[in-house]
């Protein structure tokens, strides 16, 4: 298979189950891999980490030694993205055997954790799967289960992030009535331009086809499932969340809700992005993209696919 090259760097995949990075060429990065994503390889940014802060590129073991110094990690993802999913594998792997840390992920919901409680380092394949039941929950486990036997491998206990269906009917219908006070006691963070922002978005990740009536309570969902994962986090001194990039948004996400509910604590977020015909370099990166983490990551793009025309064919034949 072609040697990918970022920069003047070779780049070479070793493993389809998990990223090795290797002692990079100053002062570019050198990410021993070969994308599994094929559109876009060539873009300028793909491989590199960037520092929002000053907009400059660090290297992956400088990444890590900046991400062990926080108390919180939210690493952000595209879910459909194979190559996000080993970055993340990755970084994980270097990052917890730092200290001991909680493992939250967006894609098990708060009634699992009885369950997922008692995996172990020891835990067949058979028991993870059974007490994460991704599949069955449209997440899909090739992968997500790698993160978790990631996790569990280097001790990590496996912290459910995300709500029950029950829960997500209750708030679309009423709100927070009835609703753990406790978990869900940050909800009132998000207001004013912030809220008016995050129903915009969820109208346009919608493709302008959302009701206006169901905009407001699917904004009210969204923040529920920040202010959960911001409970779950908070409930260690070291913790990492998995969840899509809108979630960790240090603007509007999870961030919010940790500094209310921890306001002493270090939280530092990592999205895992795809590139963009709108920015080549580092520079041309817009102030909305940079406040949005703390670092970004970008890789090459999965797909082409037009999400909307899929919507308005699926809401036409409904």
């Amino acid at each position: 298979m072609p040697l990918i090259l970022v920069r003047s760097c070779a780049v070479l995949f070793v493993s389809l189950v998990s990223v090795l990075l290797i002692t990079a060429c100053s002062p570019y990065i050198q990410t021993q891999m070969l994308w599994q994503s094929a559109l876009s390889v060539d873009h300028s940014l793909v491989g590199d980490i960037v520092r929002t802060s000053d907009r400059r590129r660090v290297q992956p073991e400088q990444l890590i030694k900046e991400l062990s110094s926080a108390n919180y990690v939210l690493i952000g993802e595209k879910h459909d993205n194979p190559d996000h999913h080993h970055l993340q594998n990755w970084i994980l792997t270097e990052l917890l055997p730092e200290t001991k840390y909680h493992l939250v992920l967006e894609m098990l919901n708060y009634d699992q954790q009885d369950t997922l409680s008692q995996l172990t380092s020891n835990s067949l394949t058979e028991e993870i799967s059974e007490a994460t039941n991704f599949d069955q929950a449209g997440w899909p486990s090739k992968y997500y289960m790698p993160l978790v036997q990631t996790g569990l491998t280097k001790g990590a206990a496996i912290v459910a992030g995300n709500l029950p269906k029950d829960d997500l009917m209750k708030i679309y219908r009423k709100g927070f009535d009835d609703l753990d006070p406790n978990r869900f006691s940050t909800a009132d963070v998000v207001t004013g331009e912030q809220l008016t922002a995050l129903e915009q978005e969820i109208h346009s990740q919608h493709c302008d086809m959302l009701p206006a009536t169901q905009t407001a309570p699917m904004a009210k969902i969204q923040i529920a499932k920040d202010a959960s994962m911001a409970f779950s986090l908070s409930q260690n001194d070291k913790a990492v969340l998995i969840a899509g990039n809108y979630h960790v948004n240090k603007e509007n996400g999870v961030p919010l809700h940790l500094t209310k509910r921890s306001p002493t604590k270090k939280t530092l977020v990592i999205q895992i992005v795809e590139v963009n015909d709108n920015y080549e370099t580092v520079e041309l990166l817009n102030a909305d993209k940079l406040n949005q983490a703390d670092f970004l990551w970008f890789t090459p793009r999965w797909s082409d696919k037009d999400y909307c025309e899929d919507m308005k064919r699926h809401t036409q034949k409904q």
